[in-house]
């Protein structure tokens, strides 16, 4: 009845081990790492070597060659001895295993370095030729300053530039490579355009405000241009006199909405009909860049006019971690 007794509870526990192995010191005998191989080794040592030192024992003082008290002594002296093994054994394999691991570290930390002075090289260039091209779009647009229609482009195409180039220069401000601060990155944008566009001697007031969050490389990117060129549109479309007037931009998350962004403009212009609105305007290669940028986020954007206009552009937030 004992015997039964005994295989019924270690059926049970090997039941209760086996049926979350996840969650149990199973697992460290049944995974495939290095660390339960050693483990398994280890595991029938220890198991198997009293068993065998024991049965010698029994046997050899059932022949007369050891004494009982000689016996258990000996016993005693092996399983400490195979005890004291197996310990040294697993430190020194753990001892081997960190030495890897902290070479490894080591490594890493070395590539991670030179990618981050290599990707802080190329940023620079970038921003350096970005530069240069701005650069040389003025002095061509020098040459027709009769034509205020080319004026016009040439500043548009400038204030593109610009904003793609104040990326590069936020990231190699910050230790992070990756993702710049969105709302330092819209506080320089909103200084650019203003200067660009000589808003303060219009009297036009342009604020723009954002999340407390950080974004990446083509996001900042994406959003950036897109920003600039509504901005640009409201500058030029709603306050075509220098009568003054307000732009506010701001981004956040969605009012009760955690699965997107959303991208507001608002001014308080001249407005526009939306159904009758030239299809000069509608086929103007600001308008294309817009919804070509509204298309890389995935986004939806929709328009209003009521004292003034608002665009509205909420960002998929799975669209934003894609982007990462």
């Amino acid at each position: 009845m004992a015997f039964h007794t005994a295989v019924l509870f270690l059926l049970l526990f090997t039941g209760i081990l086996l049926r979350s192995p996840e969650s149990t010191w199973i697992h460290l005998i049944a995974d495939k790492t290095p660390q339960a191989t050693r483990t398994r080794r280890l595991f029938f040592i220890v198991i198997l070597a009293p068993l065998l030192i024991g049965f010698v024992a029994v046997k050899s003082t059932d022949a007369g060659w050891f004494e009982p008290d000689f016996r258990a002594a000996f016993f005693s002296v092996m399983l400490m001895a195979i005890g004291g093994g197996a310990v040294l054994a697993n430190a020194r394999a753990q001892e081997m295993s960190e030495a890897r691991l902290r070479q490894t570290i080591a490594e890493l930390e070395t590539v991670s370095a030179d990618r981050a002075t290599l990707l802080r090289e190329v940023y620079h260039r970038v921003k350096n030729n970005l530069q240069q091209i701005d650069a040389l779009l003025w002095t061509e647009a020098r040459k027709h300053r009769g034509s205020p229609a080319v004026q016009i482009s040439f500043e548009a195409m400038s204030g593109r530039i610009q904003a793609v180039g104040l990326v590069h220069r936020l990231l190699l401000q910050r230790a992070n490579l990756s993702n710049i601060h969105l709302g330092e990155f819209l506080m320089d944008l909103s200084a650019n355009i203003n200067e660009a566009n000589g808003l303060s001697s219009r009297s036009i007031s342009l604020t723009m405000t954002a999340a407390d969050e950080e974004i990446t490389l083509s996001t900042a990117t994406t959003i950036g241009l897109l920003i600039n060129e509504i901005v640009t549109n409201s500058i030029r479309h709603a306050f075509p006199r220098a009568t003054g007037g307000n732009i506010a931009v701001t981004y956040g998350p969605g009012s009760g909405d955690s699965l997107h962004r959303v991208l507001v403009v608002k001014d308080d212009g001249a407005g526009f009909d939306l159904a009758g609105e030239s299809d000069r305007r509608r086929r103007g290669t600001g308008t294309f860049l817009i919804r070509s940028l509204v298309g890389q986020l995935g986004a939806e954007i929709t328009m209003e006019s009521h004292h003034g206009t608002t665009v509205t552009i909420r960002i998929p937030q799975s669209v934003l971690k894609e982007m990462r």
